[in-house]
C-alpha cells in the first residue's frame, strides 16, 4: 500500500474567490499499486496538472458545460499521467497519456471509456522542455490560443493590423501576444501588475501596456487605436475592458471571447460588469464569437503540435510559468489564479520524486514542495 494524496471538491461557492480548506480541502488514503482492480481501464501516476481558471466554474453549483464538481471527489483537470498497469492494448507501462479530465491526486485508476474518448497518447519530452510546458504554451493554453486565432481571425491577422490583449501575461495570453507580433500585428497589451506590464513590454514585445489596476482602458484604448480604432480584441477578461474595446474598436473588428475572469468571483451576479455599449457591436459591424478549444481540435492539433513546441525550445516563443510541486500545493496555486500573484501558467507537478525526468529539476532545487 502507498500514500495517495489528493485535493477534493468539498462544498459548492456559488460568489466569491475559492478557498481552500472549505471549497476544496487535502485527503489522504492508501492504494495498493499491485492488486487494486483495473476494470479494463489503466493504473496511473500521476505527473502533472494544469490548473485554469474555469475550473472554478464547476464549483458554483449552477449550469455550466462540463459537469460539476461531485462532493468528496477528486477535482478534476487537464493534465498528464504515466502508465504503471493497463489492461487497455493501446497502452503500456511507461506511455504518457494527456488527459482532460484528471483526478487531482498521485494515483488514479481510469476507466477505459474516459482513456479513449478524453486521452491521447504523447511522447516523453526529449527536446528540453518541462512536463509541465505541455499543459501550457506547447498544452491547453497553447492549443486555445494558436487555434482560436486560426478558427476566429484567420487571414486577416495581417501586418500592420492591430490587437488587444486581456490577460497578457497569462498563459494563454503570453501566446496569443507572441502570435499576432510573429504576424507583425501591434499590441496593446493589459495585465494586473507592474511587474508583467514590465515582461510584456520589454520581452515579448507589446507596442503599449498598462497596468488595468491602475490605469483607464478607455484612454489606452483610445489613445492606442485613435480614429481607426482597434481590429482585433482577444478577450480572457470582459467586464470594463471589454466595454472600452467595442467603445474603440475598428469597424468590422473581432473579438475573441476566451474568458470572463473579471465575473467568476463577484459576490453577487449583479456585480459582474457588463458592456453597456453593446449596441456598437451592430452598428460597427463587429464578430464577437465565443469557443471552446476541443471544438478546434480534430481540425488544428497536428499543425499545432509540429509548429509550436519546436518553436519553444527554439526560443521563438518565449515561456513563464508558475509551477506547483507537490499536488498538496494545488489549492494555494489555484488562488493565485484569481489574485493576480502567479507568474505565467499555473500547473502542479504532481509526480515530485521523479522531477529530474520531466526536466523540473533545477527548479525544484529552490521550491517549496508540498508533501
Amino acid at each position: 500500500m502507498v500514500v495517495n494524496r489528493r485535493i477534493v471538491f468539498n462544498q459548492v461557492k456559488a460568489t466569491g474567490l475559492p478557498e481552500p480548506g472549505v471549497t476544496t480541502r487535502p485527503e489522504q488514503t492508501e492504494i495498493d499499486l499491485d492488486n487494486v482492480a483495473l476494470n479494463g481501464g489503466v493504473l496511473v501516476r500521476n505527473v502533472a496538472a494544469s490548473l485554469d481558471p474555469t475550473m472554478r466554474n464547476r464549483m458554483k453549483g449552477g449550469v455550466y458545460f462540463t459537469p460539476n464538481y461531485v462532493k468528496d471527489e477528486p477535482i478534476l483537470c487537464i493534465g498528464i499521467s504515466e502508465v504503471l498497469r493497463s489492461e487497455l492494448d493501446a497502452y503500456k507501462p511507461g506511455d504518457l497519456i494527456f488527459i482532460w479530465s484528471q483526478p487531482l491526486e498521485e494515483y488514479s485508476v481510469l476507466p477505459r471509456q474516459l482513456v479513449e474518448q478524453a486521452g491521447r497518447k504523447m511522447d516523453v519530452p526529449t527536446n528540453g522542455l518541462s512536463i509541465t510546458t505541455y499543459l501550457g504554451a506547447a498544452g491547453m493554453a497553447g492549443m486555445t490560443a494558436y487555434m482560436s486565432i486560426k478558427e476566429i481571425i484567420g487571414d486577416r491577422l495581417q501586418p500592420g493590423t492591430t490587437m488587444f490583449v486581456t490577460g497578457a501575461a497569462g498563459a494563454v495570453g503570453q501566446l496569443v501576444v507572441q502570435i499576432a507580433r510573429q504576424a507583425g500585428v501591434k499590441v496593446i497589451a493589459s495585465a494586473g501588475s507592474d511587474d508583467k506590464c514590465r515582461f510584456l513590454r520589454e520581452e515579448l514585445g507589446c507596442e503599449a501596456v498598462f497596468n488595468y489596476k491602475t490605469a483607464d482602458p478607455f484612454e489606452e484604448l483610445k489613445k492606442f487605436g485613435g480614429e481607426r480604432g482597434i481590429d482585433f480584441y482577444f478577450d480572457n477578461v470582459g467586464g470594463t475592458q471589454l466595454e472600452a474595446y467595442i467603445e474603440h474598436s475598428a469597424k468590422y473588428g473581432i473579438i475573441v471571447a476566451c474568458g470572463y475572469i473579471s465575473g467568476y468571483n463577484a459576490d453577487k451576479p449583479e456585480d459582474i460588469v457588463y458592456p453597456k455599449n453593446l449596441f456598437k457591436v451592430v452598428t460597427r459591424e463587429l464578430t464577437y464569437r465565443g469557443f471552446i478549444v476541443s471544438s478546434f481540435i480534430q481540425k488544428h492539433l497536428a499543425s499545432f503540435l509540429a509548429e509550436i513546441p519546436q518553436m519553444i525550445a527554439d526560443g521563438k516563443i518565449k515561456v513563464k510559468e508558475d509551477v506547483t510541486f507537490g499536488v498538496l500545493g494545488a489549492e494555494d496555486a489555484f488562488l493565485r489564479l484569481f489574485t493576480g500573484d502567479n507568474e505565467g501558467k499555473v500547473a502542479v507537478l504532481i509526480d515530485v520524486d521523479h522531477a529530474d525526468k520531466w526536466n523540473l529539476g533545477e527548479r525544484k532545487k529552490t521550491a517549496k514542495v508540498w508533501q
